[in-house]
Order: structure tokens, then sequence, then C-alpha cells
């Protein structure tokens, strides 16, 4: 059993090629003057990598996704703005 630090990203080796990809995509030929391209391509975590989720991982999970049959709870004025024509 290995233990990480607490973390919103676990980068894999095949999210690390994905993030490369996706980065030099989103961004250009950025990849020799960016810290954090840098970083995940040394396997390092850099800081702030949590605001780059989409460019890790191809399918973000919601919540429902792992609990589909859950009954959610919102208080009615959050509700009301979620149904389609009402503000």
């Amino acid at each position: 059993m290995s233990l990480n630090f607490a973390s919103e990203v676990v980068i894999t080796e095949e999210n690390r090629k994905y993030f490369l990809l996706q980065y030099q995509e989103t961004f250009g030929d950025v990849s020799r003057k960016d810290p954090i391209y840098q970083a995940i391509k040394e396997e390092r975590m850099p800081q702030g990598v949590e605001h780059l989720l989409p460019l890790l991982y191809p399918h973000m999970p919601t919540l429902v996704d792992y609990v589909p049959n859950a009954v959610i709870a919102l208080p009615s004025r959050s509700w009301n703005r979620l149904r389609p024509g009402r503000s």
C-alpha cells in the first residue's frame, strides 16, 4: 500500500501522457518554457494543477456517477433555478 498526499489530482502514466498532449493542443508549443508542463513531464506535482483537471482526465465523473440512485436534496430556491424557464 502507498499513501499519497491529499489532492484533487492523481497523476498516472496514462493521464500524464494525456495531459502533455492536451496541454500542447490547448496552449501551443510552450513545453520548454512552462513550469506546469515541465513538472508534469518530469512526474512532479506542480502547484495549481487542479485548475487544469480537464487536461488530465478525458472524463470528469460527478457525484451522480458514483451514486446513481441517490436522492439529492436542494433548497427550493436552488431547485427553481435548475428548472428550465425559471430564474
